[in-house]
């Protein structure tokens, strides 16, 4: 029996490349997407750690709300700009008001000759709660015959000993002074004379206060 070789039908040739040509397509096709696939895997990956990156940066400058300012840090000094102002030193005593000095005279003697030295003292006392500055370098010690002034403390510069104008509260300074039975003039001019025997009055001034008058006698 002869069996007879020979080329096959020209349709099978083209179903045969047909079907290698649409293998090939589709093989391609796979490659395409796989790539595909892949590119978009990374940038979605990119964008995620982009993101993630983002609220890391966030969270780590945001404070947290229940977070304390430190107290103790201070802001730094910055050329150029001026530096905090000093808290202003308390204010010194204030001036005394009128009534709440008063001034008394205490010579050591009720009667003397004239000529004699007769040491006087000066009380200067603040009746307030509160301590005050007086003008004490303004005191002065004066004698009056009657109305007439014969003599003061301030003619020939015989100020008050006292050192400070400041009176404490509740409290005073004494000054001394030396009454001799001896006529003054302003500027220490003239010749001193005895004042003559009889009744004088003492008085102390400084600026708009004066003392209540006390007698002294001169023999």
């Amino acid at each position: 029996m002869r069996l007879t070789v020979g080329r096959e039908e020209p349709g099978v040739y083209w179903r045969r490349r047909a079907i290698a040509v649409g293998a090939l397509l589709a093989l391609v096709m796979v490659i395409a997407i796989a790539c595909r696939a892949i590119g978009s895997g990374d940038d979605d990956t990119d964008t995620e750690n982009t993101s993630s990156e983002t609220v890391l940066n966030e969270e780590a400058t945001v404070p947290a709300d229940d977070a304390t300012p430190s107290r103790d840090v201070k802001r730094p000094y910055v050329d150029g700009e001026e530096p905090d102002e000093e808290e202003p030193e308390p204010e010194g005593p204030a001036d005394c008001e009128e009534n709440d000095v008063s001034l008394q005279v205490v010579p050591a003697y009720e009667s003397a000759a004239a000529g004699t030295d007769v040491p006087t003292s000066v009380l200067v006392a603040n009746g307030s709660s509160q301590p005050c500055l007086a003008p004490i370098d303004e005191l002065a010690l004066v004698a009056l015959a009657g109305t007439e002034q014969v003599f003061s403390s301030a003619d020939c510069g015989d100020d008050s000993d006292i050192q400070s104008n400041e009176l404490p509260a509740g409290d005073g300074e004494m000054a001394q002074f030396n009454f001799q039975g001896i006529a003054s003039a302003e500027g220490c001019a003239g010749e001193a004379r005895r004042l003559p025997s009889g009744d004088y009055e003492l008085k102390a001034v400084m600026a708009d206060w004066e003392s209540e008058p006390v007698t002294i006698t001169l023999d």
